[in-house]
């Protein structure tokens, strides 16, 4: 039976992918094909890998070496099958190529040879791309005046050998017996066959890929470039000549346009002269045409050839040379524009930024003021329509309306009138009840999720408001800290009940004994478990609110005023907020939304959430049987099932302690256990609809509170201490403004102090609360528990009222500017106090303001200077900010424990940067100053800090390979990292006098700033430091190398840094500068 297919693989020195192409074919779904393998004298394994493979379709034949093509043609004369396919020995087939080849040469007896895409892989076999038809070759062609648009495989190639390799052949056998075998050709014996094939046959490509071409050093098409374009020429030459033009260009009638088309077709490959030279001579001797062709290109020595392949080799390299200075060209001048354009880049941005500015607060301000407007005629057009919506005309002309639009409505008309006469009270009861809702569910089940509206007026609570509750069973150790804790809470209107339920710890009955502390008295009783102990505690307890809190919990000291403000103001049945564990480990819990919903799925509240006691009476109390855990879980699904409504702080005011095994983890352990409980216990909403949607229409009420704050002015909240100061920041961040006004306020004696703030804080620039916390328990975080700047403003007021405010501090706060006006008029004795540390920014909402500002406060001489020549301000102290020149002190220099702790090498000369990473602080300065000094192995760098940037400046210092140059430890105890460090830099843009050069100069240590702002003020150019201007980069390494080279000049500078430090920057002179100028204020 004749074979179908005979595949050639010509090997030569292959042993690395022979066996990998073997495997293709033998791998091949269509097995009638036989596979001769011509060794053409490779003097590696690769004869030996074959013979390894035993495989009867196999036929191995060695020669000397003699070259590819002649390799070829001793396979196909020997070949049996009717189809010829070749495969070099480093290519791979896929294993279904002569299938789908097959499928298309077979159907149609018109085509002769097909060929598919190639997928290009490396000397790894790794992808690299597919190879498709001649799309490439015609890339920046245009098809008007090219062959690109024709389907014509012959013309295609004039512009280069798209078909790639004679591995993409598959053709019937009778080809060779028409247009001859493969011309011996060591590079272009694959394009030659290709163009004698198609212009002679119909070929078909498939457009998919089903070879693997193998790129690698050794592929002989990249031995010699010259010698290519030798044989290309001689191919393109050979051809044109031999060729009868008019089969494939439609020369008549239009011979010129066709010369075009082919001029700006065929591609030479740079040997056009040859291609001239060839078919100058053919012409002349055309019987010698072909005796030409094979001299040419077989005779490596023929002196044509060498004349032509040396002189091509001496302008490729000339090329090549021409080309390597053009690409360092090319990189410097990219490398140049890119440096410019990321200079004027930042410059741009700079200059839009610092224009913006000017005026972004002050637009805001007016954006502000103009949304508060809007909202206050929105809700003055809501008032109006929710008035006509509820007025007794309107409502009673409903009735006879709806009466004519369904039966229902009809049949319902006589209750409805009698229900309109009904008294408002009596109505209130009502709807309330449980009949009523069920009514409604089962006659009005589309009201169900109606929300209704009703007034409450709040009533002065005769008797303690909080009730905490604090169960204690053997946990005396515990006790005192979570008494401590509520003892300490900035509202004190509350009592404290501890419930021993039956302890047997000896400690503990002995701290019991002996428990004698303020609003706090003891029950006893035997053990009965949790939740009774909590029943008992809040039966006896006078409060109006309830709060539970475990023996080994705390509270942070706003919790109870938060969660009664909300209560209050919202009338509200629960109030909880997030739940910070601390102990064995810390983290922070989010309890979700509370909501009947929820609840069914998991507990949405933290265990110390305030509730009013009232709901507790209707819910029947704790579950008395939840003694193993979930007993608040428990509780708060009766609540939410008599429709309680829950307010959430968004920060964590509860304190649960982690500590070996509690109650708590008990309860997680048996949480299958527990929680099949809960749902027996509450099988009307969790086995029926019924139960959900009542809780769902009890929860739908929408308060109108009136006498909001009736029990929050309360004698027992005003502070003890004479003068009272309500401190007003943006946020609370790490830096060195942080750092002076907690200085101030741990110094101002005759004050106490409330701090808010109006905008939360990224993580990246470091949240400076719990410092804050340790000088004042009264920071408030507005945007964590209030919803919007109507409640901002209420409880601003409020605070003002509640602690007797005598003093307003801004310190940068923009939201607080616009309220000036108002307070004013209602409160006109409180002083206001305008902190300004430069002549940016806040300075447009001061000037604005300016009429209601008792005293503006400037940290140096310019910001002095503008407010006196620009708007001819008259209110101003002048306080320089100081430092602590005892813990700031040279003696310090070089103890350092960073050095092993954070990696920084020693017996170097280090550079530093402290402060946010902000554009203003020029970040993107120092990394530029850091790559200057790239090369120097004495010098190092540390840029402490974090902000915004944090995250550009890392990939900077990746990008420009800075890594071993340059740490980034984030936030940090400065005093530690000044002890190692020689130098301080400061490249601001904008700035004041920023408290790192206070700092610095108390260290002794010489600063090389930026010449704005204050620094001028403090930097004496040539005596403690050097100025530069902010963009000046090469000026900043200038003075970096004037000090690193000269250590005599360093360590004058140093010692005079130190003298001016002790003249002019003591910081017990500004505490009482701070405090005089409030005091004065108030006479």
């Amino acid at each position: 039976m004749k074979i179908k297919i005979s595949v050639i693989i010509p090997l030569y020195n292959h042993e690395k992918y022979i066996e990998d192409a073997i495997e293709s074919v033998l791998s091949q779904t269509f097995t009638d094909f036989e596979l001769i393998i011509i060794d053409d004298g490779s003097t590696d394994k690769s004869g030996e890998i074959v013979k390894n493979i035993a495989d009867k379709r196999i036929q191995y034949i060695y020669q000397e070496n003699s070259g590819a093509a002649t390799a070829i043609n001793r396979g196909i004369k020997i070949a049996s099958g009717e189809y010829i396919t070749i495969l070099n020995s480093d290519d791979i087939y896929y294993l279904n190529r002569f299938e789908e080849i097959l499928s298309v040469i077979e159907k149609d007896g018109s085509i002769y040879a097909v060929f598919s895409y190639l997928e290009i892989i490396d000397s790894e076999g790794n992808f690299i791309r597919i190879k498709k038809g001649p799309e490439d070759n015609w890339i920046n062609k245009y098809s008007d005046t090219s062959f690109k648009d024709e389907n014509n495989v012959l013309l295609h190639l004039l512009e280069g050998n798209f078909l790639v390799t004679t591995s993409n052949l598959f053709c019937r056998r009778s080809v060779f017996e028409h247009i001859g075998y493969f011309s011996n050709l060591r590079y272009t014996h694959d394009y030659d066959f290709f163009l004698r094939l198609s212009y002679k046959y119909k070929v078909h490509i498939i457009e998919e890929p089903l070879l693997k071409y193998r790129m690698h050093n050794l592929n002989t098409i990249s031995e010699s470039v010259p010698s290519v374009n030798f044989e290309v020429g001689l191919v393109l030459a050979n051809f044109l000549s031999n060729s009868n033009l008019k089969e494939f260009f439609c020369i008549e009638g239009r011979k010129y346009y066709e010369m075009v088309r082919f001029f700006n077709s065929i591609n030479t490959f740079n040997s056009d002269r040859f291609i001239m030279t060839f078919l100058i001579f053919a012409m002349q001797d055309i019987e010698d045409r072909n005796i030409l062709f094979r001299t040419l290109g077989e005779d490596l020595n023929n002196p044509f050839r060498k004349n032509y392949i040396e002189r091509e080799e001496k302008l490729c390299r000339s090329w090549q040379e021409t080309q390597k200075l053009n690409k360092t060209l090319e990189e410097t001048n990219q490398k140049l524009n890119q440096i410019w354009q990321e200079y004027q880049d930042l410059r741009k941005d700079w200059d839009e930024t610092k224009l913006k500015l000017h005026d972004k607060e002050f637009a805001l301000q007016d954006i502000t003021q103009k949304l508060q407007n809007t909202e206050k005629t929105l809700q003055d057009k809501e008032k109006q329509l929710k008035d006509l919506l509820s007025s007794r005309p309107y409502l009673f002309g409903l009735l006879f309306r709806d009466a004519t639009l369904s039966r229902k409505m009809f049949l319902l008309f006589p209750f409805r009138f009698i229900w309109f006469f009904v008294p408002s009270k009596i109505k209130s009861s009502i709807k309330n009840s449980e009949v009523y809702g069920k009514f409604i569910e089962k006659f009005f089940p589309e009201r169900v999720t109606e929300v209704r509206e009703k007034k409450v007026i709040n009533q002065k609570w005769p008797y303690s408001l909080v009730s905490v509750i604090i169960p204690c069973y053997n946990y005396g150790k515990y006790l005192e800290e979570a008494i401590d804790s509520v003892l300490n809470q900035t509202f004190q209107n509350f009592e404290i009940i501890v419930v021993d339920d039956g302890s047997s710890d000896p400690e503990t009955i002995e701290i019991l004994n002996k428990l004698n502390k303020p609003k706090t008295r003891l029950i006893r009783q035997k053990n009965q478990k949790l939740p009774s102990a909590r029943n008992n505690g809040i039966k006896r307890a006078t409060g109006k609110y309830i709060c539970c809190l475990d023996a080994d919990d705390k509270l942070k000291p706003t919790y109870l005023e938060k969660c009664i403000l909300r209560l209050e103001r919202e009338n509200t049945d629960l109030c909880t907020s997030l739940q910070e564990n601390f102990g064995d480990s810390t983290s922070t819990l989010d309890p979700g939304v509370f909501s009947i919903e929820n609840l069914m799925n998991n507990n949405c509240a933290t265990v110390s959430s305030i509730f009013k006691k009232e709901i507790w009476k209707k819910a029947g109390g704790y579950n008395k049987h939840m003694v193993q855990g979930y007993e608040d879980w428990d509780f708060w699904i009766k609540i939410a099932k008599l429709g309680a409504r829950a307010s959430k702080i968004e920060e964590p005011l509860f304190l649960y302690r982690k500590h070996g095994k509690t109650m708590i983890d008990t309860a997680e352990k048996n949480h299958e256990i527990l929680y099949e409980q809960i749902k027996n216990n509450h099988r009307d909403i969790f086995y029926s609809d019924k139960g959900l949607k009542l809780a769902k229409y009890r929860r739908n009420i929408r308060y109108i509170v009136e006498n909001k704050d009736i029990n929050l002015f309360l004698p027992e909240n005003i502070p003890e201490k004479n003068k009272r100061l309500l401190m007003a920041l943006p946020f609370m961040v790490i830096g060195g403004a942080d750092t002076i006004l907690l200085q101030i306020m741990k110094h101002l004696n005759n004050f106490h102090i409330s701090v808010i703030t109006t905008i939360p804080v990224d993580e990246k620039w470091g949240d400076n609360t719990p410092r804050y916390e340790r000088i004042t328990k009264e920071v408030y975080h507005l945007y964590r528990f209030l919803k919007n700047e109507e409640e901002w403003k209420d409880f601003i007021f409020y605070l003002i009222e509640s602690r007797k405010i005598d003093i307003i501090f801004i310190v940068g706060c923009a939201y607080i500017y616009s309220l000036l006006p108002e307070i004013r008029k209602k409160y006109p004795s409180i002083k206001f106090v305008d902190q300004l540390f430069n002549e940016f920014g806040h300075i447009e909402n001061n000037r604005k303001y300016a009429e209601y500002i008792d005293l503006n406060i400037v940290e140096n001489l310019k910001v002095k200077e503008v407010l006196i020549e620009k708007y001819n301000e008259q209110k101003i102290k002048l306080i320089h900010n100081g430092v602590n020149l005892n813990y700031f002190s040279p003696d310090c220099r070089g103890k350092s424990v960073i050095y092993e702790d954070y990696g920084v090498p020693e017996n170097k000369f280090i550079i530093s940067f402290f402060g946010r990473f902000a554009e203003e602080k020029g970040t993107d300065i120092f990394i530029e100053i850091v790559r200057s000094f790239k090369e120097d192995e004495n010098i190092f760098f540390i840029m402490a800090g974090g902000g915004l940037l944090f995250d550009y400046i890392q990939a900077l210092i990746k990008k420009y390979d800075l890594d071993e140059k340059v740490i980034t430890p984030g936030f940090i105890d400065t005093k530690q990292f000044l002890e190692v460090t020689d130098l301080i830099i400061v490249p601001s843009r904008l700035d004041g006098r920023p408290n790192i050069v206070l700092e610095s100069l108390s260290m002794g240590i010489p600063v090389v700033a930026s010449d704005v702002g204050g620094l001028p003020g403090t930097i004496k150019d040539g005596y403690n430091g050097f100025l530069c201007n902010s963009e000046d980069t090469l000026s900043f390494v200038e003075k970096i190398k004037l000090l690193y080279n000269d250590e005599s000049l360093r360590m004058k500078m140093s010692r005079q840094a130190r003298e001016y430090a002790l003249q002019n920057l003591d910081i017990t002179k500004m505490y009482r500068e701070y405090e005089d100028a409030f005091l004065k204020l108030l006479l």
